[in-house]
């Protein structure tokens, strides 16, 4: 059964609030507990581990604004550009660091699987 369009529109909005308010539990209770998030490849499995990735963007970059870029959606599917920008905590230098996310939303319309990609050497700062 395809989840609704505007089911999707609404939880990519919702995880771009989230990240925006820099709220990693927010984040982590947009996906089911038994999603999986994976960041370049690395695996985050429950809702602590979720949180935790998030978390540890808002501590590498204290002052981190989140945008938006362009959002995509074939249901179940979603494609996220976004681009993330602040101040490095430990070089205090500006960083910008771009990439995107897919989302696969169960029909409970959180998501069910994402995968983030992104330059990690752009973390460095």
């Amino acid at each position: 059964m395809p989840v609704p369009s505007q089911k999707i529109t609404n939880l990519t909005q919702s995880f771009c609030t989230a990240w925006t308010d820099r709220d990693a539990f927010a984040v982590a209770g947009l996906f089911e507990a038994d999603a999986t998030f994976l960041v370049n490849g690395t695996p985050a499995k429950d809702p602590k581990a979720i949180a935790d990735v998030a978390d540890g963007f808002f501590t590498l970059f204290p002052d981190l604004h989140f945008m938006a870029d362009d959002t995509r959606i074939a249901s179940p599917n979603a494609l996220l550009s976004w681009t993330f920008y602040g101040h490095h905590q430990k070089t205090k230098s500006f960083t910008k660091l771009s990439g995107w996310i897919t989302l696969v939303a169960s029909d409970t319309g959180k998501i069910a699987t994402a995968q983030m990609f992104y330059d990690p050497s752009a973390l460095k700062g």
